[in-house]
Formats: structure tokens, C-alpha cells, sequence
């Protein structure tokens, strides 16, 4: 898996960030729960995420 529980994800469909709360191992088709920044929770595929770097300068 690419992603684990607590990593911040860019939802480039629904242009919104948010945090991975929950991984379906079992689940290939939507293998990743995120709350986004709205409260609101869905799932999504690997491809559909991009990690958010958050390198503090």
C-alpha cells in the first residue's frame, strides 16, 4: 500500500485535501477512507490521491 493511516492526500477530483482514517487491505476496488477537509468521508483509489508534502522551510 502507498498510503498509511494519518497521511494527508490532495483529492484532485473533488479538488479538496484531506486525511487517510481508515485502509481496506481486502477492498482493491476503494482501498482508502478519507475525511476531507469539509468533515465529509469517502473512499478512493490509490491513483486518486497525491501525498501532500509537508516539509516545513
Amino acid at each position: 500500500m502507498k498510503f498509511k493511516v494519518g497521511d494527508k492526500v490532495y483529492i484532485e477530483l473533488w479538488d479538496v485535501n484531506g486525511t487517510i482514517c481508515a485502509i481496506d487491505d481486502k477492498d482493491v476496488a476503494l482501498p482508502y477512507s478519507v475525511e476531507d477537509e469539509y468533515g465529509v468521508t469517502s473512499w478512493w483509489l490509490e491513483d486518486e490521491l497525491e501525498l501532500i508534502n509537508e516539509q516545513i522551510s
